[in-house]
């Protein structure tokens, strides 16, 4: 499928996720088997199936998900799919928007401290944990409107995720010039974006530690 009309770009696609419990079988009995093919316990109509087979142990799927009712907002076109003129999957799976749908309606709670909610992504390799936090981080900035401040810290392993990162962004929809790295601002030097994603390894944190020290 083509890029979405350029008269959509600017728009936000709603999309309604809503919980569904396990099945009463998988509640009450479990198998033989040490790993159960994993079925989202959220469900949002016209998502896309992930590309690659997922499971999880056979315990784990006998236990329902938290509940959850929540509105994920997407970037035109990000729900059908499509590639862009760079070649790019844009695309977000029926199991990334389920991470993506969870966490915000986690962050939308308060905790008895005053703080928000957070949430913990715990997906094995294969699922794209990536995409999910950048559709988070997404879901987000369109929540707050053009007109407000949108910034986000995106933290991975080293460099080479960093510029992972770049393409995974463009995969939710974004503009890769919102990616900011901080591998471009001097040591010491102030970060003065005004908004946009700024992008760092754990190798830069270090590095700046050494420095400091």
């Amino acid at each position: 499928a083509g890029e979405p009309d350029g008269g959509s770009r600017g728009g936000v696609t709603k999309v309604k996720a809503t919980s569904q419990p396990r099945t009463a079988a998988a509640k009450t009995e479990l198998g033989d088997s040490t790993f159960e093919v994993y079925v989202p316990s959220v469900v949002v109509e016209g998502a896309k199936p992930h590309p690659a087979p997922i499971v999880e142990s056979a315990a784990m799927a006998a236990v329902d998900a938290p509940r959850i009712d929540y509105e994920v907002d997407l970037m035109p076109g990000v729900l059908e799919g499509y590639v862009n003129e760079d070649g790019v999957y844009v695309g977000i799976s029926d199991i990334q928007l389920e991470a993506i749908a969870m966490a915000g309606a986690a962050h939308e709670q308060k905790l008895p401290s005053g703080e928000r909610r957070g949430f913990l992504i715990g997906d094995g390799t294969g699922v794209g944990k990536a995409r999910e936090a950048l559709g988070i981080i997404m879901d987000d900035f369109l929540k707050r409107g053009t007109g407000k401040r949108r910034k986000a810290v995106f933290i991975t392993k080293n460099d080479g995720l960093v510029k992972d990162a770049v393409g995974e962004w463009a995969g939710v929809g974004g503009d890769v010039a919102e990616m900011q790295p901080l591998s471009s601002v001097g040591s010491g030097a102030p970060v003065n974006y005004d908004s946009g994603v700024l992008t760092l390894s754990y190798d830069t944190l270090k590095g700046e530690a050494s420095v400091q020290a």
